[in-house]
């Protein structure tokens, strides 16, 4: 049986950690550094973060060499690894305008034998514990009480999906607050399978707590029926692309117009400051986003229907519901204006269609559904003067 040998990048293909005396310093157009260590006997070495597997059998841990080809030049010191098959194919990596050939070796290799599985380079480093999580396990969302802010692209999801969750800020009362600020204490070091978190909002399922609102969107999303008609393919990556855009200019734009100088300070700080970005945002940034969204929409890949990928209903479009929502509250003037031009006809008519979803407009209509106050998306007059 051949072995493929994968497209690397160039960093697999090199270790200033394996058989030192196999190396001298480069001095050539490569993708390193000139100082950097450079393999100079032409054989394939793993990296710090390359683990191999062949046929199934190998797996070699970090920074141990592959076999090599024998070659005069390779050390002693190049301990060989029992492969299958023959290893034949060039190596390719890009960095920059630079590309690396490395050859494997060449020669045939015996199949691995009870001796040779033995040799530690041939055995499978530990496995890391995994989290497990149960699907059916209760969803459980940890965010401020009061504020609609990040925790509402989370809880869009649920209500449209139909799917039960707790809210700890409508369901822990006066223990809301001191909850996430557990989370982000700096003696909290999680646990034996979660690293701690950064911010709220934070999702519990099972024994997985996980936060950053891309990440829980993207993981969400196929468990809720929300990740397209590609879901199994390229398609939730695209999704993730276009979710990423959105949060990038209507949550992290939008709140640096009430906050462009430090989060520490209050709005009325930096108020000065405040209105030169509002005004970057609404003459510049605004109308660039939109047309991003309408771009989308135009698109091949949109399909049929006012969706924004696929021809199907997808988080994404749930997500550009509560940004534009969201930012119809923060800029009414400016979004109405906008609206009105007639240019992104098609951005206001997907938000009509979600806003009309049978389950979305029954939580809109419903006390789950925090009104805007501070957080993300504040409405300050004078920031549209």
């Amino acid at each position: 049986m051949r072995y493929r040998a994968p497209l690397l990048p160039a960093k697999f293909l090199y270790s200033s950690h394996c058989a030192r005396d196999c190396f001298q310093t480069g001095s050539g157009p490569g993708p390193f550094p000139e100082d950097e260590m450079h393999c100079t006997c032409r054989v394939h070495v793993a990296s710090d973060d390359l683990h191999h597997s062949v046929d199934g059998f190998v797996n070699a841990p970090p920074a141990l060499p592959l076999r090599t080809c024998g070659n005069p030049a390779t050390p002693q010191s190049l301990h060989s690894i029992p492969l299958n098959g023959n290893i034949g194919r060039w190596y390719k990596a890009a960095r920059g305008r630079a590309l690396l050939k490395h050859f494997a070796c060449h020669s045939k290799h015996p199949k691995p034998s009870d001796q040779n599985r033995s040799h530690p380079a041939a055995m499978s480093a530990p496995q890391a514990k995994r989290v497990k999580t149960n699907d059916d396990a209760p969803y459980e969302l940890i965010y401020w009480p009061g504020i609609p802010g990040r925790g509402e692209l989370v809880r869009v999801l649920f209500e449209e999906a139909g799917v039960p969750y707790t809210d700890t800020a409508k369901t822990e009362g006066n223990k809301a607050a001191p909850l996430v600020l557990g989370y982000m204490d700096a003696g909290n070091t999680g646990d034996a399978t979660n690293p701690p978190v950064f911010a709220p909002p934070v999702l519990k399922h099972g024994s997985l707590t996980i936060n950053q609102v891309p990440n829980i969107l993207l993981y969400l999303a196929p468990k809720l029926g929300l990740a397209g008609a590609d879901s199994d393919g390229d398609g939730l990556f695209h999704l993730n692309e276009i979710v990423l855009t959105l949060l990038d200019g209507f949550v992290n734009e939008i709140h640096e117009t009430h906050h462009p100088v430090a989060t520490s300070l209050t709005y009325e700080e930096q108020k000065p400051e405040a209105k030169k970005r509002a005004k970057a945002f609404t003459d510049e940034r605004l109308p660039k986003f939109l047309g991003y969204v309408q771009r989308v929409l135009d698109a091949k890949t949109s399909g049929d229907g006012p969706w924004l990928y696929g021809g199907k209903l997808a988080y994404a479009d749930l997500v550009l519901f509560q940004c534009l929502d969201g930012t119809k509250y923060a800029f009414p003037k400016s979004v109405g204006k906008l609206q009105e031009s007639g240019k992104y006809d098609g951005v206001f008519k997907l938000y009509d269609a979600v806003k009309e979803r049978p389950n979305i407009k029954k939580y809109l209509e419903s006390d789950r559904r925090v009104p805007y106050s501070s957080g993300i998306w504040r409405h300050y007059p004078e920031l549209e003067e």
